[in-house]
This record gives C-alpha cells, sequence and structure tokens, in this order.
C-alpha cells in the first residue's frame, strides 16, 4: 500500500494493526465508512477500552480516509469526530500491560549518564553518547537511530537537522545542540552513514538504573522514551516556552506539549515573580530603579545539564 512510504515504519505498523482487528471486521467494506457507522465503531469500542485508546484509533482511520480522499480512491472522507470529553470508556481488563513509565528527575538522569559506560563491552556501541543526546535534545530513540552523516549532522554543527523521513510526526525541524550534545557527536560521528547503529540497550540500561533508582520495579521498566520525556518535563519545569518545547519535541499539536507541563508551586512563584517584574517596569521610568527592585528570576541549570537556556 503507497500509504506506507508515507508515515513512519512504526505509525505504519500500528496502523495496519488497527486494520487488521478492529477497522476490517466492523465495517467490512469502504461503502459501510460513513458518518454514521463511525459512530458506532466509536460507541462500540468504548465497551471495551478507554477514550484515549478509541482517539487513536479514530485518528489513525482519519489518517487513512485523508490517505484516500487525496488519492482520488473515494469522492470525499466522511468526518472523524473523537469521542465526546465526558465519555471514558472502559478500562482494560485483560491483565497488566507491559508498559510502564518511569518519572526521572533530572539528577537521576544526570547520574545514570554519568554512570554508562562510554561503549557496550562486546560490540562497542556507543550508548553513554547515545543517552546524552537524547537527554540534551529530548528526541525520540526512533529518531535517533536514522540520524545520519552529513544530512543531519556535521561535525562542529550546532544543530541537528531532523528530516520529515526520520520523524514520526512527519516534523522537519532543526533541533538546538547543547555544547555537550555537540562534544559527544563529534567525538563518535563517522565521515559518513549513520551515527547510531540500532542496539539492543535496555539490558545495560537497567543494570546502570539499578543504582540509581529507589526500586528495581523502576529500574526494569526504564527507556529511551523516559529519558525523553523527563528532559521535555525538566524544559517546563524550568520556564521554557511551550511553542520552543514543541519545536524541540517535534510536536505539531499544542496540546501535546503541555502534557509535559506540571503544576508546582516553584513554577507558580517563578511565574509571579516574572509578572512583578513586567508591572513594576512599566510603572517605574527607570529601568535602573527597575532593574533593582526586581531582580530577574532565572531558573537553574544541573551543573551536568550544560549548553544555552531554552526559554
Amino acid at each position: 500500500m503507497q500509504i506506507e512510504s508515507e508515515i513512519a515504519p512504526e505509525t505504519w505498523k500500528t496502523f495496519r494493526g488497527y486494520c487488521s482487528n478492529h477497522f476490517l471486521p466492523f465495517f467490512e467494506s469502504a461503502e459501510r465508512l460513513t458518518v454514521s457507522s463511525i459512530e458506532d465503531y466509536s460507541r462500540m469500542r468504548l465497551r471495551h477500552v478507554t477514550r484515549p485508546t478509541v482517539a487513536k484509533e479514530l485518528s489513525a482511520l482519519r489518517n487513512f480516509l485523508g490517505w484516500a480522499e487525496r488519492r482520488g480512491e473515494i469522492d470525499e472522507a466522511p468526518v472523524v469526530r473523537n469521542p465526546p470529553r465526558r465519555s471514558t470508556g472502559t478500562a482494560y481488563d485483560g491483565g497488566k500491560r507491559d508498559k510502564v513509565r518511569v518519572s526521572l528527575t533530572s539528577e537521576q538522569a544526570d547520574a545514570i549518564i554519568d554512570l554508562l559506560p562510554e561503549r557496550t563491552p562486546v560490540a562497542g556501541y556507543p550508548i553513554k553518547a547515545l543517552f546524552t543526546v537524547i537527554w540534551d535534545t529530548s528526541l525520540r530513540i526512533g529518531t535517533m537511530w536514522r540520524l545520519e552523516v552529513p544530512k543531519h549532522y556535521k561535525p562542529g554543527d550546532d544543530v541537528l537537522r531532523i528530516s520529515k523521513e526520520i520523524d514520526k510526526s512527519r516534523y522537519a525541524r532543526a533541533v538546538p545542540l547543547t555544547p555537550r550534545a555537540r562534544r559527544v557527536l563529534d567525538a563518535i560521528c563517522p565521515e559518513e552513514g549513520l551515527i547510531f547503529r540500532r542496539f539492543e540497550y535496555r539490558r545495560m540500561l537497567v543494570q546502570t538504573a539499578r543504582k540509581v533508582l529507589g526500586t528495581e520495579h523502576e529500574a526494569k521498566h526504564l527507556s529511551a522514551h523516559d529519558f525523553r520525556h523527563a528532559a521535555l518535563t525538566h524544559m517546563a519545569a524550568v520556564g521554557s516556552d511551550l511553542t520552543a518545547i514543541g519545536h524541540i519535541a517535534g510536536h505539531k499539536n499544542a496540546t501535546t506539549t503541555a502534557l509535559y507541563v506540571h503544576n508546582s508551586e516553584a513554577a507558580a512563584r517563578r511565574a509571579v515573580a516574572r509578572r512583578a517584574g513586567i508591572l513594576d517596569t512599566e510603572v517605574d521610568t527607570s529601568a535602573g530603579q527597575a532593574a533593582e527592585k526586581c531582580p530577574v528570576v532565572r531558573p537553574k541549570f544541573s551543573e551536568s545539564f550544560s549548553g544555552p537556556s531554552w526559554t
């Protein structure tokens, strides 16, 4: 199917699963894909899974119908509406899923990276560099495996040039690099070709995480995605602008970026302090006096998180 070439391999695998397991058994043919039948499908699925799961399935269906309309396979794609927000759906009752997210603090992430060996013992893959770049850029592990020299990076560059074909969201952008990330990339990148060749990192990551994290349960489930999530959450916690975080993360939708912003008293104090500085500056005609009254509040990075502020 030609749609396969237009989306990331992981996304295509998920879409294919939705089609074979859900769409084809329910709709049976393209003629049955109507607004009313899609609403029936949504109601049926809410009796088995939660609303977020149904929303993901409908997003895949929406993408497929849009592709079919652009290709002339169907005259007009029917409207695909997400379930009402008041809908909760049905909790999964098939037993515990093997998908646990581990919440890392910035101190824990730095400590794990510090303890990782430079390279894996047998094949010599640069595992420390891999997680250093993930932590400093918050890139997805799937994107990391596809980074190439010179297309996406050349020694000395201060950005990674992410192209659409290596990004899950098809979001082409330039991601700024910290000085530390540039150093490790310059140390390992070849003259040409893939920077990071795919390898199994979990065993060594778990072994290292046991020395840092509080429980065996957390260490056992730690993954590269947890480093990405922690990095984005850390940017939000130190006051980075949501538009900047969304650009770095590759989020096309601001609501996705907002998931990484958590309520906290420290963030509230920073917001009040910044607003107070703005208000005092507006009423005081002397910039110097305003500066004395309201010193600039700057978020502090951990020492190992080198590089420019993302604000």
